[in-house]
């Protein structure tokens, strides 16, 4: 099924980049990205619909990142999930005040990420 749904999954494990592609290959159009660094340099040619990002990742961690996006007038609209199996209220709230719109916990239901 072809969709016209754009969607960036932003994750330092390759694994997880895999299964995450696996699951929504479906359902939209995917593009994984190993850093923050990556995702951005994309993000400043082509601008996706919605960003699945971890919040554990080297140099540009996910809370940063979403900063990053929520600050800047071109990328502000860009719903953020963050994907992360850090299941606990304080990372949540860090996330939430970082611009995040919602939280899967890892590991997640297939389900879950392709509503």
């Amino acid at each position: 099924m072809e969709s016209a749904l754009r969607v960036y999954a932003v994750d330092d494990d390759r694994i997880i980049l895999d299964i995450l592609a696996s699951i929504l290959e479906d359902f939209c159009q995917l593009e994984t990205f190993e850093s923050g660094a990556a995702c951005l340099e994309r993000i400043a040619t082509q601008k996706p619909d919605l960003v699945l990002l971890d919040v554990s990742m080297p140099e540009i961690d996910g809370y940063a990142l979403c900063r990053h996006l929520k600050e800047d007038w071109d990328t502000q609209d860009i719903p953020v999930y963050f994907v992360s199996g850090h299941d606990d209220i304080e990372t949540r709230l860090i996330c939430y005040e970082a611009g995040g719109d919602d939280f899967i916990v890892k590991p997640f239901e297939p389900a879950e990420l392709q509503r």
